[in-house]
């Protein structure tokens, strides 16, 4: 596999549009979708940002663009999602909503470390070491709870 890692976007609307254009590509396979640990600790880098926006939704997409070609893994961390705010949780709710109707996508119960300060590849075994259940349409309200905290359901 080959590992990249999305670039961080100035806000956040910008980087909820660049990972639903990225899921939407018929070659992005699977996506999946994690939340970091809620309080700042030795892991946070400085693309996290501040932690009264903990957690953040972080995760990575998987692209087969060839049977010839090794995968490609695209990692998304640091501040590019997070539903804490009511604001933002309406761009989670867009991207969560793209990804469930994929079909493709994967959302996990657990918690994980920060990972943007790693390479990554380091980042991807830590986003993969969490187990993750598949996401879908009907369990959308649940997986926007989940991942931003509590911020208010999609219904």
């Amino acid at each position: 596999m080959h590992y990249l890692r999305l670039k961080h976007a100035t806000n956040t609307r910008d980087a909820a549009d660049n990972l639903i254009e990225l899921m939407n590509k018929p070659e992005c396979i699977e996506s999946y979708f994690v939340r970091t640990l809620s309080s700042e600790d030795s892991s946070v880098g400085e693309a996290d940002f501040l932690p009264t926006n903990f957690p953040l939704v972080v995760g990575f997409l998987r692209f087969s663009l060839s049977e010839a070609l090794e995968d490609i893994v695209i990692v998304f961390d640091g501040f590019h999602m997070t539903g804490v705010r009511a604001r933002r949780g309406s761009e989670l709710l867009s991207v969560l909503a793209a990804a469930a109707n994929s079909n493709k996508a994967f959302v996990s119960d657990q918690q994980v470390s920060f990972t943007s300060s790693l390479p990554a590849e380091a980042a991807h075994a830590i986003l993969s070491s969490a187990i993750y259940r598949p996401m879908g349409a009907e369990s959308l309200n649940e997986d926007l709870r989940l991942l931003s905290s509590g911020y208010a359901s999609a219904g």
